[in-house]
């Protein structure tokens, strides 16, 4: 079920985008990969030189000149015969960015040629350097105003910026944003940030390099990186940065951005002024950050449900909130049903869900099906079985701690949490009926598969729960840990990146966590629950709500079986080959 993986990707768009005939046809093939990321996502890693050429080239219909085609192609005489041939080429960068450059200096490894753009005069490209000129200065302007104000604060509050950033993009998901021609990463070799390849305080780090600098001899790209990247962790959670994934990080953008975020918020033409009048650029983006933090927590305060777009192939996330609350009415009538058969328990709309006291305790007992330890893990499995066929599922997940008293907090021993290892977590793999057709009579490679989800999950709980248990700071502890997650999400073309989802073809998905009060504090994405499908067609809206509220249902049982502390023994490796063996 491995997928292509994401180099494959970038050759193929690549090869697909020199046989256009015209350089902007092949530069939209190209920014959204074939179509697998829209055009406005695509576009947005395009530098202002870049944006201002490709609109000349759109204007003046600029032909594509330099891959080699048959006359059958549609090239011919008319290849590369105009006068105005020369000075800027298209190229596709290892990271899937589309670069317009004269030479490829600055774009990074995996480096595609697409071909030199073929403008109708000489006249014309003379005009497009003059333009591309006009906005590289004005682009330079603004980076050099930000980088003029960023030096005059204390250098306390520029190492304070590189430790907020340090800590964000080690426990982050893969970062990965543009400053101009500049590549900010830490996802795979090339990182210049630490994270999974690069190591806080590694000499490769950028950040690294700037904490030896005076902050008036930093390079005006990093400058620009430092005060947006932390003006965009302070205006929410840490995630925000990679709101900006595979998308230019500059100061003109980023307060645009974080206008348009006040006003979601709910912010007033007041606000807008207050931060408007607090002085220079790199003033009003902080300015901006801290009204956004303050007016997102009273939204979650209110109960306003925010959830993740995910477009997978650039990595670029986007926040934003359901129109209408989502609670039991989004329940598939099937889910509903089996709830209701299963355990008497119907919520109702309008209510938070609860779990009765008497139904958490039955729950502890014996399971009828004596392949289950309890009765909670048999209607776990059944409550996914029936998930999985009514969101149209090729897989359903439900992962969590085997154990609460695994993580006590009585007596707080965090050097005893810290070293649970992933054994003590458990997932729970339904497969959907068209994805157990799939293997036929081969049980061997469908328990395979299902086992290897399971451990891949087991792991993601494991990988959390410094944050989840709110011991990410202790020392002695544990680096090697992301931040819990806390909106429910959905994803497309997530096989290109994320190393499990290459390896096993989830290509669409969903994840929804879910914390629980424990231990005198709540816990985030303690368990959550994972749709996938490893084909088209891709999740819908209406699949997230029912999955969130799926997740809702989950949350109260896990929420009134914590009391208990039962302990999951099923779902091990050993599980699924008896059960599906």
């Amino acid at each position: 079920m491995r997928t292509e993986g994401f180099d494959a990707v970038v050759s193929e768009a690549a090869a697909l985008a020199r046989k256009q005939l015209t350089a902007s046809d092949a530069a939209r093939v190209a920014a959204t990969l074939d179509g697998r990321i829209d055009e406005t996502t695509g576009l947005a890693a395009l530098s202002r030189p870049e944006r201002r050429l490709l609109e000349e080239m759109v204007r003046l219909g600029a032909a594509l000149e330099g891959y080699p085609r048959t006359d059958d192609e549609g090239g011919g005489e008319n290849a590369g015969s105009a006068a105005g041939t020369g000075g800027w080429r298209l190229w596709l960068t290892g990271t899937g960015r589309l670069a317009i450059r004269r030479d490829p200096a600055g774009t990074g490894d995996g480096l595609h040629s697409i071909g030199r753009v073929c403008w109708p005069t000489s006249d014309a490209l003379t005009e497009a350097d003059r333009l591309a000129h006009e906005q590289f200065c004005a682009e330079r302007a603004e980076f050099d105003e930000l980088a003029t104000e960023l030096a005059e604060e204390p250098t306390e509050s520029a190492v304070e910026r590189l430790a907020v950033i340090t800590h964000a993009v080690v426990h982050l998901a893969p970062v990965q944003i543009y400053v101009g021609d500049r590549t900010y990463s830490n996802l795979g070799s090339g990182s210049n940030l630490p994270g999974k390849s690069l190591a806080a305080g590694a000499p490769g780090s950028v950040l690294t390099a700037l904490g030896a600098l005076p902050i008036a001899e930093w390079p005006v790209e990093d400058a620009v990186f430092v005060a947006c990247a932390t003006a965009l962790i302070r205006s929410g959670t840490a995630a925000r940065l990679e709101e900006f994934n595979g998308r230019q990080l500059t100061p003109s953008g980023m307060e645009a951005w974080l206008r348009r975020k006040l006003r979601d918020y709910g912010g007033t033409d007041a606000d807008l002024a207050a931060s408007a009048a607090a002085g220079g650029v790199l003033r009003r983006i902080d300015a901006l950050a801290l009204q956004c933090a303050a007016r997102r927590t009273a939204l979650v305060r209110d109960g306003v449900q925010f959830y993740r777009v995910i477009q997978g192939a650039n990595l670029f996330k986007e926040e934003r909130s359901f129109t209408s609350a989502v609670g039991p009415s989004d329940l598939p009538a099937e889910v509903a049903e089996t709830l209701r058969a299963r355990t008497g328990w119907d919520p109702k709309v309008g209510e938070e869900p609860a779990v009765p006291a008497e139904l958490a305790l039955s729950l502890t007992r014996p399971a009828a099906d004596a392949r289950f330890g309890t009765a909670f893990e048999e209607l776990l499995h059944v409550l996914l079985l029936v998930v999985a066929d009514a969101i149209g599922s090729d897989a359903v997940m439900a992962r969590g701690p085997r154990c609460l008293t695994d993580l006590a907090t009585e007596t707080l021993v965090p050097d005893r949490i810290l070293k649970l290892t992933t054994n003590e977590n458990y997932c729970c793999v339904v497969p959907g009926r068209a994805f157990r057709e799939r293997f036929g009579e081969d049980r061997a490679s469908l328990v395979k598969a299902l086992s290897a989800y399971s451990a891949r999950m087991r792991y993601n709980t494991w990988h959390y729960l410094p944050d989840s248990m709110g011991l990410g700071q202790h020392r002695p502890g544990r680096d090697d840990w992301f931040y819990a997650p806390s909106l429910p999400d959905i994803a497309t073309w997530s096989d290109q990146h994320h190393t499990g989802h290459v390896m096993f073809g989830v290509r669409n998905a969903i994840r929804v966590p879910i914390g629980i009060r424990f231990g005198g504090a709540y816990r985030p994405g303690l368990y959550d629950l994972r749709l996938m499908r490893t084909g088209e067609p891709p999740f819908e809206l209406s699949d997230l709500r029912a999955s969130v509220a799926i997740g809702q249902m989950l949350t109260a049982l896990h929420q009134a079986m914590a009391v208990h502390r039962q302990r999951v023994s099923a779902f091990d490796n050993a599980w699924f080959r008896t059960f599906h063996g």
